[in-house]
C-alpha cells in the first residue's frame, strides 16, 4: 500500500518543497496582503491536484494491488484506500502550514506541530494496531496527521489571522467526491 502512495508524493512534494522560498522572501509583517493571498492560494492549487489524484488512487486501489502484485495481497486494497486518505488533508494545508511557519521564522510552530504528531501517535499506534492491526496503525497515522494540522490551523488563526478560503476548497472536494462516485458506480 505505501508504494501506491509515491504516486501522490511524486506531486506533492516538488510543490511543498517549492513553498518554503516563495514564503521565505515575503515578511507577513511589511506584506500581509500577498502573503495572505500565497497562503490561500497554495492550499487551493495544492488541493487542486492532489484531491483527484488522491481519490482517484483510492478508488482504483483493488485493480492496481491486483495488476502488480496479484490477489495474493487482497488486504493491500484496504490498508491502501485508508492510507490514501491522509493525503486529503492537503486541502487543511498539510503541506503548506509547516512551510508557511519555516518561511516565516516561526519554527517553533513547525516543533510543535510535529511535536503533537509523535506525542498523539506514541500511544495511538500501538492500542489501535494492538485491537485492529494494520488498519489501527493507519487510524493512528490519520488522527495524528489531523491533530497536528488542526493546531498548525489555529495557530496561524490565532497568530497571524490566516485562514484557508474554505469555500472553493469544499467546492473542490464535492467536485472530485462526484467524480470519484462516478467512477465508483462505473467500476462495480
Amino acid at each position: 500500500a505505501m508504494n501506491f502512495s509515491v504516486l501522490i508524493t511524486l506531486i506533492s512534494y516538488p510543490i511543498a518543497t517549492s513553498l518554503f522560498p516563495a514564503f521565505s522572501k515575503v515578511s507577513i509583517n511589511d506584506h500581509r496582503d500577498s502573503v495572505e493571498k500565497m497562503f490561500k492560494l497554495s492550499i487551493k492549487y495544492t488541493s487542486l491536484l492532489i484531491v483527484p489524484t488522491s481519490l482517484l488512487v483510492a478508488l482504483m486501489s483493488r485493480e492496481a494491488v491486483y495488476t502488480l502484485y496479484g490477489p495474493e495481497y487482497w488486504l493491500a486494497p484496504s490498508y491502501l484506500t485508508l492510507y490514501i486518505l491522509s493525503f486529503l488533508y492537503v486541502g487543511l494545508g498539510m503541506f503548506v502550514l509547516d512551510n508557511f511557519f519555516n518561511g516565516q521564522g516561526d519554527t517553533k510552530a513547525t516543533f510543535k506541530m510535529s511535536l503533537i504528531n509523535l506525542l498523539t501517535s506514541i500511544p495511538l499506534a500501538p492500542t489501535l494496531t494492538l485491537y485492529y492491526n494494520v488498519l489501527g496503525l493507519i487510524a493512528s497515522i490519520l488522527i495524528s496527521q489531523l491533530l497536528s494540522i488542526s493546531y498548525g490551523l489555529y495557530l496561524a488563526r490565532k497568530r497571524y489571522s490566516i485562514n484557508p478560503d474554505w469555500e472553493p476548497i469544499t467546492r473542490m472536494g464535492f467536485a472530485s467526491l462526484v467524480s470519484a462516485l462516478l467512477v465508483y458506480i462505473t467500476l462495480n
